[in-house]
Order: C-alpha cells, then structure tokens, then sequence
C-alpha cells in the first residue's frame, strides 16, 4: 500500500484541535494576501482517506485553495513533490 504526505490549503483559519478529526494531520495558521490561510499536512494512507478529509472540508464549507501531493519513501526518508493544484486561489 502506498502512503503519501499531503499539504492541503484552505481559506479561513481552523484551530489545531481539529487536527485529530483530520486523521491527526498537522494544522498550521497563516496569513497571506490579506486572508486566513489553515494548512494541513501529514500522510494518509490512501485515497478514500483523502476523500474523507475533503469531504470533511466541504462539511465546514471552507474554501479548499489546493492540494500536494509529495510521494514519500519512507525507506529513504525522502520526499519528492509530484503533484500541485494550486488553480483553486
């Protein structure tokens, strides 16, 4: 099973206590372009995990800004970006 390191980008400020309802992702505030900005970042497991914590994310009604996927070797402790979306801004 792969597992992948995820930073996903929001607009709006989410305190860190709900980092354990994100599946334990770290919750980090932010202040750009004159807005809140809630990033959270960590593994998940797969993509049905991903998919709860977007559908988690559209039941707050914030507005998702993008989502990056670095594949992560754990056996290397390596990270290498492959995936950015950032259109959403």
């Amino acid at each position: 099973m792969r597992t992948d390191f995820y930073i996903i980008r929001l607009r709006g400020q989410l305190d860190t206590q709900w980092s354990q309802w994100f599946d334990g992702l770290e919750i980090t505030d932010g202040y750009e372009e004159g807005a809140d900005i809630t990033t959270l970042r960590g593994l998940v497991r797969d993509q049905s995990a991903l998919r709860g914590i977007l559908n988690k994310i559209w039941d707050l009604n914030l507005e998702l800004l993008s989502v990056n996927q670095i594949e992560y070797h754990p056996e290397r402790a390596l990270a290498t970006r492959i995936f950015e979306d950032e259109d959403h801004e």
